[in-house]
This record gives structure tokens, sequence and C-alpha cells, in this order.
């Protein structure tokens, strides 16, 4: 009956969109060392199982020209935003699914609001909870670069999971060492903030609030990859944006674009990089 139950999510999931789907173990991925703070239960009491659900990019999307702001953002803003909207909308019809054959779950969407001063490590496209999970349900693993590497699509994908109480067999870290490839440093030294250390490993090798400096728009509005020491030191950075939007009238303006059309990452040079997934020419 499990089985059976898996199986029919799995068909169900990859017939409506999905490009990945596995079932993680509850105590494999509660309080996990990438968010201390997150327990399943808090989601389902009777939690049995985390399922991992995975999206891909279309191709070339990551790739638009960084250089150019405009194309960038009227490009790659709405392409994340679609593709993050497609997959909470996928995750809950899974959810629907559960539900009307009598199992509790709910939906952790792409974005959820986790509590930043409890998260470790980091990486533009994937919440470090999301991370834990899809790397428990068998799907990749964490980078270097604090990313989450598929064998297809490299860290081009988004990821969201549903808690459930449904008893579905754990598919377990399967892909752990086999995705990564060795002395592949592309997206590490990519980053133009310099978040990413070779000094230790994920999540423990990533500085937030760099990274912040470049998702949030530092890099482009202000054009100044190093960000302001009082930004890098600050307990939580984004304490910090009203401050740095009266200072730059141009991040004002980037993060207006926030409200016209959703928040997006506006830097992903760690991700464009990154040589896992991609074909060689």
């Amino acid at each position: 009956m499990a089985d059976d139950l898996k199986q029919e999510l799995i068909d169900y999931g990859l017939s409506i969109g999905l490009d990945g789907i596995g079932i993680a173990g509850v105590d494999a991925v509660t309080n996990p060392p990438q968010q201390k703070d997150f327990d399943p239960s808090d989601l389902v009491s009777d939690v049995k199982a985390v399922i991992a659900l995975m999206k891909a990019f279309p191709e070339g999307v990551l790739e638009l020209d960084e250089e150019d702001t405009y194309t960038f953002l009227t490009g790659f803003g709405p392409a994340y935003l679609t593709l993050e909207r497609e997959l909470n909308y996928i995750g809950n019809k899974i959810v629907q699914l559960l539900i009307s054959k009598g199992y509790d779950a709910k939906l952790i969407e792409v974005n959820h609001p986790f509590n930043r001063k409890e998260q470790v490590g980091g990486a533009q496209l994937h919440q470090p909870y999301h991370k834990a999970v899809a790397t428990q349900a068998g799907l990749g693993e964490e980078g270097i670069e604090n990313l989450f590497l598929t064998p297809e699509f490299g860290p081009r994908v988004l990821l969201a999971s549903i808690a459930t109480n449904a008893p579905l067999e754990v598919d377990g870290p399967k892909l752990v060492n086999k995705v990564a490839i060795e002395g592949d440093r592309a997206g590490l030294e990519a980053c133009p903030t310099s978040a990413i250390s070779e000094d230790n490993y994920p999540p423990y090798n990533f500085n937030r609030n760099r990274c912040l400096w470049g998702i949030m728009g530092g890099v482009k509005s202000a054009g100044v990859d190093e960000p302001p020491y009082d930004w890098t030191n600050a307990e939580d950075a984004m304490d910090k944006i009203d401050e740095y939007r009266s200072k730059y009238v141009k991040f004002d303006e980037l993060l207006e674009w926030d409200k016209a059309i959703g928040w997006f990452p506006k830097c992903v040079a760690c991700s464009n990089m990154c040589t896992v997934g991609k074909e060689e020419e």
C-alpha cells in the first residue's frame, strides 16, 4: 500500500511538471545543520516523511547577461518568479492528493519565511532547509558553493518540500559524493562578493551577509562588489536595507522591481558559472 502510494505520488508529480521528487526521513531533516530551528512536526504533528520537490529552469535562463541589468531583470526575474509559482502550485496539487487519501500534508513553499538567524550557509536559489530535504531525498547533494547540485541540471533548479503523515518509503541520500565535480571551483570563484570560502565545508563556508549584498541588488545598484563593512558585520544585513536604499538611488529603484513583480535574486553568478550538469561543448 505504501509503495503504491509513493509511486502514485511520483508519477503524478512528474506528470504535472516536476523534474524530480523524492522522500526524506523525518529524523534526518529535523533541525538540520542548514536550518537549525526547523522541525517538520511543527507543521504536521504526526509527520512521517518529508517530500522533496524539484523543478528545473528553462535552458539558458541563468546565463542571461548579468552585465546588462535591464536584460537580466526583464529576462531572469520573470522566469524565476514563474518557476517559483509553478512549483508552489504543483506542491499544493500534491498536498491536495494526499489530503484526498486521508493524510495530512503541508507545503513548505520555495521561499518559506525561515528564521535567518538559525540558518547556516545559504545560496540564492535554494533555501537551506530545502537543500537538506532534497539531499536526504536522493535528488542530489550540496556543493562547495552551498548550491544544491543535481546530476541532470546542476544547481539550475528550484526546490520546495512537503511534510506529511503518509507512510512513504524513504529514498535516502543516495547521491552524496556522486554529483559535485572534484576540483570544480568555477561557481565559487565567480561570486562577486566573495561569500564562499574554501577554508571549510558546506554549510560552514558561507557568509550570508556577503551573499545578501549580491542577491538584494547591492552589486548591481552600487557597482561595488565588496560589501560595506557595516553590512558585512551586521548581525543580519537585512536590517540595513532601508539605510542603503536611501544611500543609493539605484538600490531603491532596483528593489522597486520586487514591488512590481515579486522578489527574485539579483545575482546568480555562482549558479551560472557552476559546470555541474552542463554539457561539455
